[in-house]
């Protein structure tokens, strides 16, 4: 549940970063949106690193980290689902390592993954 949990806190972190850089939102309820997104987010990378393996904590702490440089500083030249494409990918990779839910007769688990992830 908790990596649900951060899931869902990095979705809504994502949004944020898409209202500020795409439709160009930086009023006082996007600040206070953006704000709460983050502490949220950021309290659910905490229990990551609380409740699962140093990969997934580490992962999940990455993904935190290039979502927040995106709604402060923007995805730069690309769109905030690009910006955020590998660490996302990497998250769910160690994610489904910990789970036990990876292939385990892939070459790797990120081959396992479906591209639809991305």
């Amino acid at each position: 549940a908790h990596l649900v949990a951060f899931l869902e806190a990095a979705q809504a972190v994502e949004r944020v970063a898409i209202d500020r850089h795409y439709k160009k939102l930086d009023d006082q309820g996007w600040s206070d949106r953006a704000d709460a997104a983050l502490d949220s987010m950021w309290t659910r990378q905490r229990a990551t690193a609380m409740l699962c393996s140093p990969e997934v904590s580490q992962a999940a702490h990455d993904l935190a980290w290039v979502l927040h440089e995106a709604v402060r500083h923007g995805p730069h030249d690309q769109q905030v689902h690009e910006f955020a494409r590998l660490q996302r990918r990497a998250f769910l990779v160690a994610a489904h390592e910990d789970l036990g839910t990876a292939t385990s007769n892939a070459p790797s688990a990120a081959a396992s993954l479906p591209s639809a992830i991305e």
